[in-house]
């Protein structure tokens, strides 16, 4: 089969794909998944290779599953070869950032009904400190626990009775300003709205109502369905001969790979590049004296009274503003602005008296 043949094959196979939302069960249940295995996102990785994110994420995996009692024996395990790390697209899994999966883990089973096939991604645990971004607390255990012992029975139990054709819910979420990655709102509401009537079926008292606060204040829960649903749709795709077309794409915080349709199961790899951007304080690179975090964590309020013509006729070294005015100058952007407003060149005012939760001062502190 030529190249434009095994493409338009291809194209024929996802545009086909019918994601259908099917049941929630453990890993171990869903697809065999072993003792002492631990999935991860991207390309195989060895542990001395992997982020330390990648890392706290398995260490948090690990306590959970109580193969080690604490972190130091945790790393021990998995630095002295007693588990075996595989990549959740192997499995016919996908998990966002860490993509962590051990096997008592609930995951969603979506069946892609055109094809037979079927995939698999864990339950999106929130924002904030979670697994996926190598957090491994008690908070963080205790919720994936939670997901563990309420929460995936309870979606088991409510998509076993209705299960859900995923690819309306995405059509329309698009449609209404979703692009099922950093914004699931829309499907997040929509798959709530499908869900329910089997959930108040199923379930009744504080474990429903857990659940429902949980699931309302959380927009990025369809994200890890999203993400199941596309690979659910691709996967029929591998192995067609010739085929250019990209079926995965995926990265393990060391090493960024493809996939190609033509290919099978080869990956393509190359390091991973440090993103340009804001970071949280003590993690960014450092500027030309060596120093984190002088700009993008807050705007900074300055001593300088602010004039707007005041630099065309000011002096050309230290100049400290007008004598008094209306407004205080402030310097740099903040967490909540993009990139061009970051650099401490950008110059602003605000009236004094305000107060806002991006807006601080810089201590320093002489001798």
């Amino acid at each position: 089969m030529n190249v434009k043949a095994a493409n338009a094959e291809a194209l024929r196979r996802l545009t086909a794909a019918e994601p259908v939302l099917i049941d929630c069960v453990p890993a171990s249940e869903a697809f065999g998944l072993e003792p002492q295995t631990v999935l991860h996102a991207g390309p195989p990785i060895e542990w001395t290779a992997m982020s330390p994110p990648v890392q706290g994420a398995i260490v948090g995996a690990l306590r959970y599953e109580g193969w080690a009692p604490s972190e130091a024996a945790a790393i021990d395990l998995a630095a002295r070869g007693g588990l075996r790390f595989e990549p959740c697209h192997h499995r016919g899994a996908v998990g966002p950032m860490a993509g962590i999966v051990t096997g008592s883990m609930p995951v969603f089973v979506i069946l892609n009904r055109a094809f037979g096939n079927r995939a698999y991604a864990t339950i999106n645990e929130g924002l904030g400190r979670v697994l996926r971004y190598g957090a491994n607390d008690e908070n963080v255990l205790a919720r994936l626990a939670w997901l563990r012992d309420e929460v995936g029975p309870l979606l088991g139990r409510a998509l076993r009775r209705k299960s859900l054709d995923l690819r309306p819910i995405m059509a329309q979420a698009v449609r209404m300003g979703d692009e099922m990655h950093q914004r699931n709102i829309a499907a997040s509401a929509l798959l709530a709205r499908a869900l329910f009537p089997s959930l108040a079926r199923e379930a009744n008292g504080p474990a429903l109502t857990r659940f429902v606060d949980f699931l309302g204040d959380h927009d990025q829960f369809f994200l890890n369905l999203a993400m199941a649903a596309a690979k659910a749709a691709l996967d029929p795709l591998v192995g067609i001969a010739g085929s250019t077309v990209v079926t995965t794409m995926a990265r393990n915080g060391t090493e960024f790979g493809i996939r190609v349709a033509g290919c099978g199961g080869r990956w393509f790899t190359a390091p991973v590049n440090m993103p340009q951007g804001l970071y949280f304080p003590g993690f960014g690179p450092p500027n030309g004296f060596g120093l984190t975090d002088l700009s993008g964590s807050c705007h900074e309020w300055c001593l300088d009274w602010y004039a707007e013509g005041y630099y065309r006729e000011s002096p050309n070294r230290n100049p400290t503003g007008p004598i008094t005015s209306a407004r205080r100058v402030s310097r740099g952007g903040a967490w909540r602005h993009q990139n061009p407003w970051s650099p401490v060149a950008h110059r602003s005012s605000l009236p004094p008296h305000l107060r806002y939760s991006d807006y601080g001062f810089r201590v320093v502190r002489l001798g």
